[in-house]
């Protein structure tokens, strides 16, 4: 499963799993909804699909920031 692949995923596994919503990764990241939506669409970044809304596992919130790291 590649970077921005949508996981459908039963709710009552969501229950025991702690991920992250829309609004708490985009205070993280510092960025807007729509932009974070984007790079979902786009595949730079991993959702997880509950119900209608999307979850995001802090694992690969913080591959994404790594991934967007400068190295000089």
């Amino acid at each position: 499963m590649g970077a921005g692949t949508v996981i459908p995923i039963h709710e009552r596994l969501f229950d025991r799993l702690e991920l992250l919503t829309v609004s708490e990764v985009c205070a993280i990241l510092r960025c807007h909804e729509k932009t974070l939506y984007q790079w979902v669409k786009k595949g730079s970044f991993t959702a997880i699909r509950v119900g209608s809304k999307l979850k995001f596992d802090p694992a690969d919130v913080a591959t994404f920031i790594e991934s967007r790291r400068t190295h000089q």
